[in-house]
C-alpha cells in the first residue's frame, strides 16, 4: 500500500469537524474520526477506485458526514489535499496541490 501524506491544513481540518461534532452530540466526533480513518483505509486500498473530480484531483466521501477527502494520487504515495465540508468554500483548496 501506498503511504499516505496530509497538507497540515488538511489535518487542522479533520481536528477541527471532530471537536465541532463532539460538541454536538458526545461521541459524534469519535465516530467522526472513525470513519475518517477507515475512509483513508479504503483509498490507501484502493485509490483508484475514487472517481477523480479535477485533473489529477481524486474525491472520497465520507458516510454519514458531508465531508469529503480530496487526494492526488502519486506512484510513491498519496497526497490528502483536504477535508472538505461539501456544501461550503467549493474547492478552495486548490491551492495545495503539489503535482
Amino acid at each position: 500500500m501506498l503511504r499516505v501524506a496530509t497538507h497540515r491544513e488538511a489535518a487542522a481540518e479533520v481536528i477541527a469537524a471532530a471537536l465541532n461534532y463532539e460538541d454536538q452530540v458526545p461521541g459524534l466526533g469519535a465516530d467522526f474520526l472513525l470513519r475518517y480513518d477507515s475512509l483513508v483505509g479504503e483509498i490507501r486500498a484502493r485509490p483508484r477506485r475514487f472517481r477523480a473530480v479535477r485533473r489529477g484531483v481524486r474525491k472520497a466521501r465520507l458516510s454519514r458526514f458531508p465531508y469529503a477527502i480530496y487526494f492526488e494520487l502519486f506512484t510513491d504515495r498519496i497526497h490528502i489535499l483536504a477535508v472538505a465540508h461539501q456544501h461550503r468554500r467549493p474547492e478552495y483548496w486548490l491551492e495545495r496541490r503539489t503535482g
